[in-house]
Order: C-alpha cells, then structure tokens, then sequence
C-alpha cells in the first residue's frame, strides 16, 4: 500500500481547520495539511458556486478528490468535515458538519467518492471561508485549500 505524502502550511486558516477539528471531535493522529494540485498522491480541491452574494446568500461548495484509485479502502465512504467560518477579524466558526468513515464494503466492493458537495446559507455581510477535511478509514485527515466567500 503507498503511503500518503503531503506537505506542510501554516497560519490563520490552518489554525482555524485545526480548532474546528478538535471542536468536533477526538484529535487523529495522523493530520495532514492542504497539499496543492501539482503534488503527487491525493488532492482535494475545492470551489465555491458564487464568491461574491448579497445576504442572505445561498453558496453550494464542490469538491473533487484526485490521485487516488477508484477502489482504495482508505478513501471508501471516506468522512466528511465541512468548515466555514468568518475571516474576516478571525471571526468564530459558524459552522462545522461532520460524517464519520464508515466503509461497509468488501475489500473488492470497495468504491471511492471523488466528488462533494455542501450548500451554506450566510446570513450575515462579511468574509467567510469554507474548508471541507476528508479522514480516510485509518485515520488520516486529507485538508482541501480554502475558498473566500464575500456577502454584502
């Protein structure tokens, strides 16, 4: 089995992921950063279906898994941790929906989502940003970049 490789960024955001994560759950032991769209191994990219609204705003992020095999049991019904917060003044999370791993196939059944999707409402003007981190079934915790959402 290949073993995952990503690289390391730090800052605000990063901090902001960190904290949701421990919010919403037990710590893994094994966190890994946003790794870009150039690196080698798995990538999760997402973006946002309007980046600038007027309030109240309704905002469906999308997200796309790459360089991973369609059948890796690592990433079968992977969970789901959607962040988003205010960035503007570091403001408080706003909302954090999580889905534990939970792969029920057979090892050869074994089938991976390579897309998401997640519908926010903001009430409120102002930056927000929104983060979707993925843990595969040992564990490990796959961060998606970032997308800024500014509603006036």
């Amino acid at each position: 089995m290949e073993k995952l490789k990503f690289r390391k960024s730090s800052g605000v955001f990063a901090t902001l992921g960190a904290i949701a994560i421990a919010a919403v759950g037990p710590v893994l032991a094994a966190s890994y950063p946003y790794v870009p769209p150039d690196s080698p191994g798995p990538r999760l990219q997402i973006h946002a279906s309007r980046y600038y609204a007027l309030t109240p705003a309704e905002v469906t992020v999308y997200a796309r898994l790459s360089g991973v095999d369609g059948s890796d049991r690592r990433f079968c019904h992977a969970g789901e941790t959607w962040i988003s917060g205010r960035a503007d003044a570091g403001g408080p999370l706003t909302s954090v929906s999580r889905h534990d791993p939970a792969c029920v196939h057979a090892p050869a059944e074994a089938h991976v989502d390579t897309l998401y999707a997640k519908d926010f409402r903001f009430t409120r003007p102002g930056s927000y940003t929104c983060r979707l981190v993925l843990t595969t079934n040992d564990g490990r915790l796959l961060q998606s970049n970032l997308v800024t959402i500014v509603v006036r």
